[in-house]
């Protein structure tokens, strides 16, 4: 899918669980936007919902993340390994999560400076 060029801000929506539910049904009205979830982050537990605008930009419809700093508790490490890292339950990425995304005006498209060993589902 080759998207517009993004000249202005992206936003990410951050909804009550509630309400990000209500979405999701709404959404799945027309599946052909719909590109990856529901699902459950895996750092940040969140719930969440990726779709593409007429445009082809990709949008994340999430649940703000839990609180899970404790002065008392040690830091949870993520392996970029662990599978959860990626999603606590629904399915894994599909390969587009990895190999498409919008262009920004004035900047040139690169290769990634890292890449990780994910899960895809193809």
């Amino acid at each position: 899918m080759t998207s517009k060029p993004l000249s202005g801000p992206a936003a990410i929506a951050a909804l009550p669980r509630n309400r990000l539910i209500g979405e999701f049904s709404l959404w799945s009205a027309d599946l052909a936007n719909m590109e990856r979830g529901p699902g459950r982050h895996g750092i940040s537990n969140a719930f969440f919902l990726y779709v593409r605008d007429p445009d082809g930009h990709r949008l994340e419809l999430y649940t703000s993340d839990y609180f899970t700093g404790d002065h008392d508790h040690e830091p949870l490490r993520w392996s970029l390994r662990d599978p959860r890292r990626q999603t606590l339950w629904g399915a894994p990425a599909p390969r587009s999560w990895f190999e498409q995304g919008s262009p920004f005006s004035g900047q040139a498209v690169r290769e990634p400076k890292f890449v990780a060993d994910v899960l895809v589902a193809d």
